[in-house]
């Protein structure tokens, strides 16, 4: 589940875009392919999620499959006072 504590943007859900704003909650099945855009260039978008993860691989179904391995592609441009990995 996500929650948005601020500013606006669009999450694509199995090809489906789901349009949000502050205050909005939304559901994210753990298998769903999913990627977030902000539509600001200026303020961060901030989501806050809660996920079942032990209980779910307490039932040996979690499942996740990363977008590319750690290390391989450059990180994304984000603000400079957030912190990046070494």
């Amino acid at each position: 589940m996500c929650h948005v504590a601020s500013a606006a943007g669009t999450t694509t859900v199995d090809a489906v875009d789901l349009e949000w704003t502050d205050r909005d909650r939304f559901v994210i099945l753990n298998w769903a392919e999913h990627s977030f855009a902000n539509r600001s260039t200026t303020d961060e978008a901030i989501l806050l999620s809660v996920h079942v993860i032990p209980t779910l691989e307490a039932f040996g179904l979690y499942c996740e499959t990363p977008e590319r391995p750690l290390g391989v592609a450059p990180w994304p441009a984000v603000a400079a006072k957030v912190a990046r990995p070494g």
